[in-house]
């Protein structure tokens, strides 16, 4: 049976909704915030919604601007793009964005993970241009800044924090501590339909790139 909707909240112009099995739902998708959520209490539906309330107000009285003075990046032509600060621009293109800093801007972050073209992608990079420039953004986009950093750049974040991290911390780190513990045994890395079994692909220590594999037919 269809969960129902225990609770809603409009925040700026995108809805948002508990059900009965602890689903939020988001109308409206921000890669920053998230689609969707599981396992959400009451309590948790309204903090999240107070957060991104918080979220949506700080972004407000940051007055970022459109922008039509970067034309190119390493992604291709610039379709639309966004002033963060003196410098400092977000950018979307058909295939992927990111942000662009200028020379002065991309001298002011730190060596360990500067990128060499001041030019940072949106999937995970952008956390270093939050990181560098913590004014530019809202305490939600630096929180997540600072786990992206934790999981993809562990040692990067370390050389320029200090901070030590474990396997807890950091997906980058647990997925070295697997690969040493299974470097000599045979991990499964894709499995498809074979006439009604499972045909199961298997790399030694479970490294994609080796030629190096075992066949199993599974029922």
């Amino acid at each position: 049976m269809k969960a129902a909707i225990t609770r809603t909240a409009r925040v700026g112009q995108s809805i948002y909704s508990l059900d009965t099995k602890g689903t939020l739902w988001g109308a409206h998708y921000d890669f920053r915030a998230g689609p969707e959520k599981f396992g959400f209490s009451a309590s948790d539906f309204d903090a999240y919604v107070a957060k991104l309330r918080h979220h949506n107000e700080q972004k407000r009285k940051l007055r970022r601007q459109p922008a039509a003075s970067v034309r190119h990046s390493m992604w291709g032509a610039v379709q639309g793009a966004t002033k963060y600060g003196e410098g400092v621009h977000s950018v979307s293109t058909a295939g992927h964005g990111g942000f662009i800093l200028s020379d002065e801007r991309n001298d002011a972050v730190h060596p360990a993970w500067r990128a060499r073209n001041g030019q940072y992608e949106e999937d995970s990079h952008w956390s270093v241009v939050a990181f560098t420039f913590p004014c530019m953004f809202t305490d939600w986009e630096i929180e997540l800044a600072y786990a992206a950093l934790r999981n993809w750049y562990p040692d990067e974040f370390t050389a320029v924090t200090g901070e030590t991290l474990t396997e807890d911390d950091s997906r980058t780190l647990r997925e070295r501590a697997a690969t040493e513990r299974n470097k000599d045994k045979w991990v499964v890395v894709s499995a498809v339909n074979d006439n009604g079994m499972v045909r199961c692909i298997a790399k030694l220590g479970g490294d994609r790139s080796s030629r190096n594999e075992r066949v199993y037919l599974c029922l």
